[in-house]
């Protein structure tokens, strides 16, 4: 999966049709941030959100097992 300069709730959308996962943001999440950037198709969902949350200096956890919650890195 590709993503080339897209703001981070574009890729959440992406992930969630992928994976099959409800992602939200928090209150402190920059959403805005624009990032380019690739992750193997065959990654599983915590590869992908390692790659995504590193790159833009975040943080995620899961609340169940099929919501994730995307933070700060603070």
């Amino acid at each position: 999966i590709s993503f080339k300069n897209r703001v981070l709730t574009q890729i959440a959308t992406e992930l969630e049709n992928w994976y099959d996962v409800e992602i939200s943001f928090a209150k402190s999440a920059r959403v805005s941030k624009r990032l380019s950037l690739s992750v193997d198709g065959a990654a599983s969902l915590s590869d992908a959100l390692d790659i995504i949350c590193n790159t833009a200096h975040l943080k995620y956890h899961f609340n169940g097992r099929r919501e994730i919650i995307i933070s700060d890195n603070k």
